[in-house]
């Protein structure tokens, strides 16, 4: 038997599986993400993904 954890709740819309009970939890608080990578993985397209990531959530905020 697997430790239940925490996901978003787009989880079950990517990530279907039988095997996996996706229960909503309507009282905890919202998390928080950011990006995160290696400084020896930083390539041109890392650099791509993070501005476009930066430009969404910029846009969002107004």
């Amino acid at each position: 038997m697997a430790s239940p954890g925490i996901t978003t709740e787009q989880a079950p819309q990517f990530y279907l599986r039988p095997d996996v009970t996706y229960v909503p939890v309507h009282d905890a608080p919202p998390l928080e993400f950011g990006l995160g990578w290696l400084t020896t993985g930083l390539t041109q397209r890392v650099q791509a993904f993070v501005q476009a990531a930066n430009d969404i959530r910029d846009a969002v905020k107004r």
